[in-house]
């Protein structure tokens, strides 16, 4: 995170009080149970649960991971 300014000043009366609270959201809070999306026998997980995407077999798989480590 970074604040960028263009200048500092003494603080006033009114920014310690604006600064001294919590900052709310401007638009309604949004609940996670909004984006979660049902999932089928082809989708999400289900769709790649026994699938390999590439045709390595376990020695070449063991060997990269051999390397990377």
């Amino acid at each position: 995170q970074r604040i960028e300014v263009e200048g500092i000043v003494q603080a006033a009366e009114d920014d310690l009080e604006a600064w001294s609270q919590m900052p709310r959201p401007l638009l309604q809070q949004s609940r996670p149970a909004e984006f979660r999306i049902q999932q089928g026998p082809r989708s999400g997980i289900n769709e790649l649960i026994g699938k390999w995407p590439g045709d390595e077999n376990d020695e070449d798989i063991a060997s990269l991971l051999e390397r990377l480590s």
